[in-house]
């Protein structure tokens, strides 16, 4: 099967990881659709994600989602109907508040660092179907595996149409979808060869697992410790490393605090602050007369 078609297997997939991305909201706009691109990411040891629905909210009504047939952007086929395909179709309640899952009849499937655009629109006329933002830089809509671009607007209650409800500028460009992206995911399995594409973390871990055993005398062997890495998952370690970091930290600052040796003393007289360093009868004294002050070491 071509990475870029969908998946119309009567099975169920199997996904390693499924996963729900929801984007910022600022409701800045209300109107008949949205088209955007979702990109899967590169740097991730998936080979493919496989996005399930688009929850939205607004005045709803008779709303569908289309999917190009290709991995493409939206760019310059916005107006073409004839290379997107529909994915879900049905007539939705009002939802203000809540999103409204769009559920698809088939996974749509994104091949690693492919590109592939949406487009949800409702026909029913007027101007509060499908709620939408304007693009902001700062406030990335991505997550591990995907990120979901900046696209137009349609202001038009006919599919694809260049003519709005007003007979002119049927789109409008800078907008965000704002919603919901439910996807899964099937991951790679490690090899020395896809080794770089694990997250950091996951690396260092293997390799100190890898020293122990497959580099010393009385370890496993080294097709063994290969083949237990292989069953390790990409997001395994990630407690171990934060802990790790954490005790770390905790003992730098107190081999840090054992070294100075810090200490405090108040004399008696006129004022008189002593300071030690060094944890002992032999540590550097430093004095200073004068009322309130004192010198840390």
């Amino acid at each position: 099967m071509a990475a870029s078609s969908f998946i119309r297997s009567t099975s169920k997939i199997q996904y390693d990881q499924e996963v729900t991305l929801v984007s910022p909201d600022h409701q800045d706009h209300t109107f008949c659709g949205i088209m955007f691109d979702i990109m899967c990411a590169e740097d991730t040891p998936i080979t493919h994600l496989y996005i399930t629905s688009l929850s939205v909210r607004g005045g709803l009504g008779d709303v569908s989602v289309y999917a190009t047939k290709e991995e493409v952007s939206y760019n310059s086929l916005h107006n073409r109907s004839g290379r997107w395909e529909c994915v879900f179709s049905g007539r939705l309640p009002a939802s203000w508040r809540n999103y409204t899952e769009l559920p698809f009849e088939a996974p749509v499937e994104i091949s690693k660092g492919g590109t592939r655009a949406f487009y949800i629109h409702s026909r029913t006329p007027g101007d509060a179907s499908i709620v939408y933002d304007n693009h902001r830089r700062h406030a990335p809509n991505a997550d591990d595996h995907l990120r979901v671009l900046p696209g137009m607007a349609h202001l038009g209650i006919v599919p694809f149409s260049d003519q709005s409800q007003f007979g002119w500028g049927a789109w409008r460009r800078n907008r965000e979808f704002v919603g919901k992206v439910g996807y899964g995911t099937r991951m790679i399995l490690w090899r020395r060869n896809v080794h770089c594409q694990f997250p950091w973390h996951w690396r260092r871990c293997a390799a100190a697992f890898y020293m122990q055993h497959a580099l010393s005398f009385s370890g496993l062997p080294a097709d063994v410790v290969e083949y237990v890495l292989n069953f390790c998952g990409w997001e395994w370690f990630k407690e171990e490393e934060t802990r790790r970091r954490t005790m770390s930290a905790g003992a730098v600052a107190a081999g840090v605090k054992q070294i100075l040796g810090v200490r405090r003393h108040t004399m008696g007289g006129e004022g008189e602050m002593v300071s030690t360093a060094g944890g002992g009868d032999g540590g550097v004294v430093r004095r200073r007369r004068g009322s309130g002050s004192c010198l840390l070491m």
